[in-house]
């Protein structure tokens, strides 16, 4: 779901017996978009764009006003290949990186609450996850929540080359 132009994840509390369910509770207010969610009963993983120098998801965002500031009219030089996907172009350094984010429910209200910041699993790596052919596919979750893996393809020049990709657990 949408709110403020960003897409953010909403949660409810569903009760099979109630005829009227409640309206859902937004979960996240992440500074960009959030996509590919995964979820099991601790543990929230997605994945975001990010750029390789940015440390934070405000710093992303920031720079994508930057670039937004720019207008339509705008050229972009690439100095590396791979710098489109069939209809989809990359983004000069940044990459979609895996997040996970702790959630624990409130005892109170029942609702599910953000435990924590968003882990950012590739911070400052020049990898993708998932690729651009993936999608929350990509990701695993242990039935524990104390293991993830996902899919991981380099960003650099031999992307172009090759469709080798390779399996992280963290």
């Amino acid at each position: 779901r949408t709110a403020n132009g960003r897409s953010h994840v909403y949660t409810m509390v569903f009760d099979p017996k109630a005829e009227v369910q409640p309206e859902p509770t937004q979960l996240t207010n992440y500074p960009i978009d959030v996509s590919n969610l995964l979820f099991n009963q601790n543990l929230l993983m997605f994945s975001a764009e990010m750029y390789f120098d940015c440390n934070t998801m405000q710093c992303t965002a920031d720079k994508n006003a930057e670039v937004a500031k720019r207008g339509a009219n705008t050229y972009q030089i690439y100095d590396e290949l791979m710098i489109r996907h069939w209809d989809v172009w990359y983004t000069q350094g940044s990459a979609s990186h895996p997040f996970y984010q702790k959630i624990k429910q409130n005892e109170e209200t029942k609702q599910l609450e953000l435990d924590g910041d968003a882990v950012d699993v590739l911070l400052n790596q020049k990898l993708s996850s998932p690729p651009i052919e993936g999608g929350s596919d990509q990701f695993s979750i242990s039935s524990d929540g104390k293991l993830i893996a996902f899919s991981v393809h380099a960003k650099n020049n031999e992307m172009a080359w090759t469709t080798k990709w390779d399996i992280y657990l963290v």
